[in-house]
């Protein structure tokens, strides 16, 4: 899904949110940035989280309901509050 920063609405930025099962966090992911290699798994340190390798040199650990995007060069991992828009967003979703 794509998305703007709430403060000033530009540049669009895509997240994926982690709210169904690992495998389909990974196609969703795989799908959004291609040309990337991500895998994904049960993160068995911290239960009911994925962790997520890019590329066999970045690794993150991402919580249910959690928001992974990788924008201008920068993977980022947001919650559900911070992307809902309003005052104490970062982000809207853009139609």
């Amino acid at each position: 899904m794509t998305y703007v920063p709430t403060a000033n609405l530009s540049p669009l930025y895509t997240f994926v949110q982690f709210s169904g099962t690992v495998s389909a966090f990974g196609t969703a992911l795989t799908t959004a940035f291609p040309g990337m290699t991500i895998q994904t798994f049960t993160d068995t340190q911290n239960a009911g989280n994925a962790l997520v390798i890019v590329n066999d040199t970045t690794v993150m650990s991402v919580a249910v309901n959690n928001y992974l995007g990788y924008n201008q060069g920068l993977w980022q991992q947001f919650p559900p509050a911070k992307m809902a828009g309003g005052a104490s967003s970062v982000f809207t979703v853009y139609p």
